[in-house]
């Protein structure tokens, strides 16, 4: 199969890749495959393919709507191998298709849709939809006709890669998310919004025996790709890093640091225990070695990512590589673990995606004193709103229907949270229990501070036109 696969790629090279032209190339049967469009820069992926299980490392160079050209790390220079998006897990497929495609086209996002479908992924097929459908109107009735065709073609379908509400997305880092073992989903008839059960509070004994559960877990996960790390343990952290074992301590204190700090700021008892046994943290020295993982330990495309956190049902993870800088380095650390914080805190329920970036990007601020990021934001934002920038179209992205991130959407929520922060913390981390409870999110804001989503835009941006200078 391998051997056939670079015999077919070999022919591809008759005519050259160049970025922003289209490569078509001929099949048995009188079928012709569709255009192939040149990815450059190359995107390093990891997966295994779904028929065998081959694990395949390599740099992604050309992408079409039912396939794609790589160039294998175990390959001869210049080697392309040919594979199907139907070849990779679902969830691998769509995460690594959408971060190819131009942002703001709906065509390319229809294919993806219809790319789902074909892998009976009819969660993953209903997102992109969404966001074509947002890009471009005119698609709904394309796509209500796609999705009745298929649902008439394939009423067994499986359905296998039904999505459901995220912890988070992203980051960026957008793909902080709640995977799909995460607790079904109730319903409040009080409020109309998706509610989940409180996290249960665990006794002494079963916290060890779910420290226990969640080290199992975490070995097997490093073992389906191909990694064998022995753990640091702190009172509420697990960490498997291959960087050496006193740097590795050395972060396993930072993070003890920060959990102290968010559970003084929501004025939880110190001795709480938030997380299932304890919080899984993933270092790798090389980004290559991070994005691997990602790949075949958690399904996950992780190519445009810094790290990533993952809630799986009552289990907490965090992964990430070892950045250029302490600063850079520690702001991923603190980013991604408040989102397995707040993944934990009360109830798996989630903060609007701009709340819960910007309180990931305030605490790490805050916490790590070297960063840049805080007064960069600060003159990003300034910026914004100088030139007629409103918070409220920020405030109404998510990651759920792909309208989260643009360039301005991390700036302004950062400094949204600070703003709201500085002025009312008391109602903050108040507000942040009603939406945990079970409140929509705007609801709760009128309740805590007397305002609606587009009057607090409106006061953040005179906030920010008037204040001269960046203070912490």
């Amino acid at each position: 199969m391998r051997m056939y696969r670079y015999l077919r790629a070999a022919a591809l090279l008759v005519t050259p890749l160049v970025l922003g032209m289209s490569v078509t190339t001929a099949r048995g049967h009188g079928d012709t495959e569709p255009a192939f469009v040149a990815v450059d820069p190359a995107v390093r992926v990891s997966f295994r393919v779904t028929w065998d299980g081959t694990l395949i490392r390599g740099r992604l160079v050309a992408r079409s709507a039912h396939g794609f050209q790589l160039r294998p790390d175990d390959g001869e220079p210049g080697e392309l191998a040919w594979y199907e998006w139907s070849e990779l897990e679902a969830r691998t497929a769509y995460e690594t298709y959408r971060r190819l495609i131009p942002r703001k086209d709906a065509d390319a996002w229809f294919d993806l849709g219809v790319l789902m479908l074909e892998c009976d992924a009819r969660g993953y097929a209903d997102r992109a939809f969404a966001v074509a459908k947002r890009l471009d109107a005119a698609m709904t009735d394309r796509v209500y006709q796609t999705i009745a065709a298929w649902e008439a073609g394939d009423s067994e379908g499986t359905d296998d890669a039904e999505v459901e509400d995220e912890a988070e997305e992203g980051e960026t880092t957008d793909a902080d998310a709640a995977d799909d073992d995460a607790p079904p989903p109730l319903h409040s008839p009080a409020s109309g919004v998706r509610v989940r059960d409180p996290w249960p509070v665990l006794s002494a004994e079963e916290q060890v025996a779910a420290t226990e559960e969640v080290k199992a877990s975490a070995a097997r996960l490093l073992k389906s790709a191909d990694f064998e790390i022995e753990p640091v343990e702190t009172k509420h952290f697990l960490l498997y890093s291959d960087l050496n074992r006193s740097e590795t301590k050395r972060w396993s204190g930072e993070v003890e640091r920060m959990y102290v700090r968010l559970v003084r700021a929501l004025d939880m008892p110190l001795d709480v225990d938030l997380f299932h046994g304890k919080c899984v943290i993933f270092i790798f020295a090389d980004r290559s070695d991070f994005i691997h993982f990602e790949a075949l330990g958690m399904n996950w495309d992780a190519s445009g990512a810094a790290g990533v956190f993952h809630g799986k049902g009552s289990h907490a993870y965090v992964s990430f590589f070892k950045s250029d800088t302490d600063a850079q380095f520690a702001s991923t650390l603190v980013h991604e673990t408040v989102h397995a914080f707040m993944y934990r805190y009360r109830s798996p329920v989630s903060l609007p995606t701009w709340a819960n970036e910007g309180l990931a990007d305030f605490t790490a601020g805050e916490l790590i004193r070297a960063s840049g990021e805080p007064r960069s934001h600060w003159y990003h934002v300034k910026n914004f709103v100088n030139q007629g920038g409103d918070a409220l179209k920020i405030m109404s992205q998510s990651v759920h229907d792909g309208t989260w991130y643009d360039d301005d959407s991390y700036p302004v929520s950062h400094m949204l949270v600070r703003f709201m922060l500085r002025f009312k913390p008391k109602a903050f981390k108040m507000w942040i229990d009603d939406i945990k409870d079970g409140e929509a999110w705007d609801d709760a804001l009128e309740l805590r501070f007397n305002v609606t989503a587009e009057e607090l835009a409106e006061q953040f941006g005179a906030f920010m036109e008037g204040e001269r200078e960046f203070v912490r």
